[in-house]
C-alpha cells in the first residue's frame, strides 16, 4: 500500500520466486495450468522457473525482466552488432558494428542482423523495409531508451542533474487515480536495477524517490548514488515497422527503459503498423506507458514477455489475423493508472479493440493492475483458448461490445473482479473453463449500457455455457453466476442472453458466502436470486445436468491452488457432470475430440 499520495508506483527490491509448481507441462491440453506453464516456460527458457519477483515498498511487487535463451541460425551474408564495434566498420562477425540504427541502415531487403549480447543505448527507428533482427545465439541483447548518469551532483536536498523533462501533460487527468499523481508523467529512474518512485513535488521526496523539476530542467534523486549505476529514461520510442517494412522479424531481444507517453505519437514504445510482423522470444519491459502497439494485419507475437509497463502490455486495433501465442504479460499499469469506469478506461494486460480474428492461445495473463485480457470496440471472431489468467486486480478476461468468441480451456482465477465478463458481448461460446475464486462473479452475463442496434450489433445474444467449473472462494463476493441488463430501458432477460447453459459446475467454498448462487434478469423490470442450483433449475429449466460443489474447499477440489495449479483433484471429476459434445468450431481450436473427458480446464 501507497504510504502517500505523492509517490509514482516503483518498488525495492526483494526476491522471492513465482507461485509455480516444479513440474508438468505447458501447451494445449484441457489441464494445463499456471503452475505447469511456468515450469515449462522454464524449461524453454521464456522464464527462470524461479523468476525473480520484487515486492513492494511502497507499492507493487514487479517482475525482474530477463530475455529467453535463444539459439537462432546464421544465414550467411548477416551483419553484426556488437559492444565495441564501430559502425565504420563493415559489420562482419571479426568487425561488427557498434549500433543496430547502423546495421538497420544499410542491411538490404530480407537481410539479417545479428545482435551481440550487451546494452544498446538507441532507438531503431523506422524499418526501411523488410528484414530480420535476431539474437546472437544464447546472448542476450538489451536495447534501452535510458542512459547511465554519471553527472549527479550533491545538493541540498539529494543529488542532481540537468534534466530535459519529457511531456508532463500529456495524458487526461480524468484516467488518474488521486493516490498516484504522477502516473502520467514518462520519466523513470532506476537504481542498479530496480526502479526509484516518481514524486510530484521536491517536499515530497524522500528514501528511494525521485523528483523532475520542470521549472529548472533539473532532476533530483534523494539517495545517495555514489558506488550505484544510476539510469534515466531519455528516448520514448524503440522502433517503428511501417508498411515498406511488411514481413520484418525480431527475435530473442530486449527492449526496456522507455519513457512513452499517454497521448501523442510516442504512445507505444515499439509500433507495427505493417503486415506479417513476427515477434518471437522478445521482451518489452519498464514502458512508462504501452509497450507495444500492433496496428497491422497478420501480425505474430509468440513466446514473448511484456513486463512491468505503465499501462498495457499490448494495444491491438483495427486490425486482422493478429496472432498471440505463449506469451507472457505481467505487472501491466505499473504506473497505476485509474481502471474505474470511465472514458478513460482502456488498461488492461493485453486490449484489442475494433479488430477481427485475434487468437490468444497458451498465455499467461498474470499480476497486472487491470484487466488481464480484454476485448472491446466491436471486435469480432477471436479465439481465447488454454489461457492462464491470475491475479489481475480487473476482470480476469472481459468481451466488451464485441461478438463471436471462443473462450474455451482457460483457467481465470484469483482476479479482483469479476473472472469472466461479457458485455454486449453476443454470439459467444463459453466451453471447458475452469474460473475460480475471482473477487466479483465467477461469470457476468449483461447487456451493456451501449445497447447497439442494426449492422453494427453487439446485444449481448447467443451466449452458450458448458462444461465448465465455476468455483467463488474465499476472495469472492459476488453471486458465482451473475447476469444482469445495464441498459435503459432494459432489453433481454438472462434466458434471452444466454442460449444454452447446461453440463456446468457450480459451487461456493462456504455455501452461506456469498449468500446466493444466482442472480439473473428475470424479466425486464426484475432480478431474481437463487440460493441453489436446483432452485435455478427450478425456476429457469436450465442446467438441469450441471452439479453443484458448495463447501467443497478448493484445496479438496483442485491439486494445488495455493501454487495455482488448477487441476483437478484425483477423483473429483467422478463426482461432477459428465461432458457435453463440444461444438465443432470449439473442439477444433482446442485440438481436443468432440467429447472432452471431463468438465473445466
Amino acid at each position: 500500500m501507497h504510504t502517500t499520495s505523492h509517490i509514482k508506483d516503483r518498488t525495492v527490491r526483494s526476491t522471492t520466486t513465482l507461485r509455480a509448481p516444479a513440474s508438468s507441462t505447458f501447451g494445449r491440453l484441457p489441464r494445463t495450468l499456471f503452475g505447469a506453464a511456468v515450469a515449462m516456460l522454464a524449461t524453454s527458457g521464456l522464464i527462470a522457473q524461479t523468476a525473480d519477483v520484487a515486492t513492494a515498498a511502497p507499492g507493487p511487487r514487479y517482475q525482474v525482466a530477463t530475455i529467453a535463451d535463444t539459439n537462432y541460425a546464421i544465414p550467411s551474408g548477416a551483419l553484426y552488432v556488437a559492444n565495441g564495434g564501430n559502425d565504420a566498420n563493415p559489420g562482419s562477425l571479426t568487425r561488427p558494428f557498434a549500433t543496430i540504427h547502423k546495421a538497420l541502415a544499410v542491411a538490404p531487403t530480407n537481410g539479417t542482423v545479428v545482435v551481440r549480447g550487451g546494452t544498446y543505448r538507441e532507438s531503431l527507428g523506422s524499418f526501411k523495409h523488410k528484414v530480420t533482427v535476431q539474437a546472437y545465439p544464447h546472448e542476450q541483447a538489451w536495447v534501452k531508451g535510458s542512459v547511465v548518469a554519471t553527472n549527479l551532483t550533491a545538493a541540498t536536498g539529494g543529488w542532481t542533474m540537468p534534466f530535459s523533462a519529457m511531456c508532463g501533460t500529456c495524458y487526461p487527468t480524468g484516467g488518474i487515480d488521486p493516490n498516484y499523481p504522477a502516473a502520467g508523467r514518462p520519466e523513470q529512474v532506476f537504481v542498479d536495477d530496480a526502479p526509484v518512485n516518481q514524486v510530484v513535488s521536491k517536499a515530497a521526496m524522500g528514501p528511494n524517490t525521485f523528483f523532475v523539476d520542470r521549472t529548472t530542467n533539473q532532476l533530483w534523486l534523494n539517495d545517495d548514488p555514489t558506488g550505484h549505476t544510476v539510469e534515466v529514461t531519455m528516448l520514448a520510442t524503440a522502433f517503428g515497422i511501417g508498411s515498406n517494412a511488411a514481413g520484418t522479424t525480431i527475435k530473442g531481444l530486449g527492449f526496456e527503459h522507455w519513457a512513452t507517453v499517454y497521448q501523442g505519437g510516442t504512445n507505444v514504445a515499439a509500433m507495427i503498423s505493417a503486415g506479417n510482423v513476427t515477434l518471437d522470444s522478445d521482451t518489452f519491459a519498464w514502458s512508462s506507458s504501452r509497450a507495444l502497439g500492433v496496428y497491422g494485419a497478420n501480425a505474430v507475437v509468440k513466446n514473448s514477455r511484456f513486463l512491468n509497463n505503465g499501462m498495457n502490455g499490448v494495444n491491438a486495433h483495427k486490425v486482422t489475423g493478429f496472432d498471440f501465442e505463449n506469451n507472457e504479460v505481467a505487472f501491466s499499469n505499473y504506473e497505476h493508472w485509474s481502471i474505474t469506469p470511465s472514458p478513460y478506461a482502456q488498461i488492461a494486460g493485453v486490449k484489442i479493440t475494433a479488430s477481427t480474428s485475434s487468437v490468444l492461445r497458451g498465455n499467461i495473463f498474470h499480476d497486472s493492475f487491470s484487466n488481464g485480457l480484454w476485448f472491446d470496440m466491436l471486435s469480432s471472431y477471436q479465439t481465447v483458448v488454454n489461457n492462464q489468467v491470475l491475479h489481475n486486480t480487473g476482470h480476469g478476461v472481459e468481451v466488451e461490445v464485441s461478438g463471436h468468441t471462443i473462450v474455451a480451456g482457460n483457467v481465470v482465477a484469483d482476479n479482483g473482479r469479476d473472472g469472466l465478463k461479457l458485455s454486449g458481448a453476443n454470439d459467444v461460446e463459453v466451453w471447458n473453463n475452469t474460473v475460480v475464486n475471482n473477487g466479483w462473479a465467477q461469470i457476468g452475463v449483461y447487456e451493456d449500457p451501449r445497447h447497439t442496434t442494426g449492422a453494427a450489433t453487439s446485444d449481448t445474444t447467443n451466449v452458450r455455457i458448458g462444461n465448465n467449473i465455476f468455483q467463488t472462494g474465499p476472495s469472492s463476493t459476488k453471486y458465482t453466476f451473475y447476469s444482469l441488463d445495464i441498459s435503459k430501458p432494459k432489453h433481454f432477460t438472462t434466458l434471452q442472453m444466454v442460449r444454452v447453459d447446461d453440463h456446468n459446475d457450480f459451487g461456493r467454498t462456504n455455501a452461506a458466502a456469498p449468500k446466493f448462487l444466482f442472480s439473473t434478469q428475470s424479466t425486464l423490470t426484475k432480478s431474481a436470486t437463487y440460493l441453489t442450483l436446483a432452485a435455478f433449475h427450478a425456476a429457469t429449466g436450465r442446467e438441469h445436468a450441471s452439479t453443484n460443489t458448495d463447501g467443497v474447499s478448493l484445496n479438496a477440489m483442485f491439486a494445488d491452488p495455493t501454487n495455482d495449479n488448477y487441476t483437478l483433484s484425483p477423483g473429483v471429476s467422478d463426482s461432477l457432470s459428465a461432458p457435453a459434445t463440444l461444438p465443432g468450431a470449439v473442439a477444433a481450436v482446442m485440438g481436443i475430440g468432440a467429447l472432452p473427458t471431463h468438465i473445466g480446464a
